[in-house]
């Protein structure tokens, strides 16, 4: 392994970390405390299953609703969409591998439920760019 990829693996990491990384909350954990009725344990159940199938129609059917439904009624009960609401859970996920475990990125991101390199690295992006806004 050629020294200057090591030195820049190691920037990298240590610029993700001071940018993003370092959030001390549980998304989760608010979400769990906010729902009600069919979705009282949906938050749990999804953040342990992250690398499962969460569509909305996978996520309808565990609920015993049709997805139309289960989409508006996720919305109205968590104010947000369930694709945002799951692609927060999965970066939040990555973003503790990456702080406890020395993986490479692209590692957690996979770990966390992320099927494709490029979907993942988007999600950064937005989710930086967000908060330099």
């Amino acid at each position: 392994m050629a020294r200057g990829s090591a030195v820049g693996r190691t920037r990298t990491r240590s610029l993700l970390k001071e940018a993003w990384w370092q959030e001390q909350f549980s998304e989760p954990l608010k979400f769990q405390t906010q729902s009600q009725d069919r979705f009282a344990d949906l938050a749990a159940w999804i953040q342990g299953h992250l690398r499962q199938d969460l569509s909305v129609e996978s996520l309808a059917e565990r609920a015993c609703l049709s997805p139309r439904h289960f989409a508006r009624r996720f919305k109205e009960v968590f104010d947000t969409t369930p694709a945002t609401f799951v692609e927060d859970l999965r970066l939040h996920e990555a973003r503790d591998r990456f702080n406890t475990a020395e993986q490479t990125i692209e590692t957690c991101g996979g770990f966390s439920g992320f099927q494709e390199r490029r979907r993942f690295w988007s999600s950064i992006r937005t989710t930086l760019r967000s908060k330099t806004e």
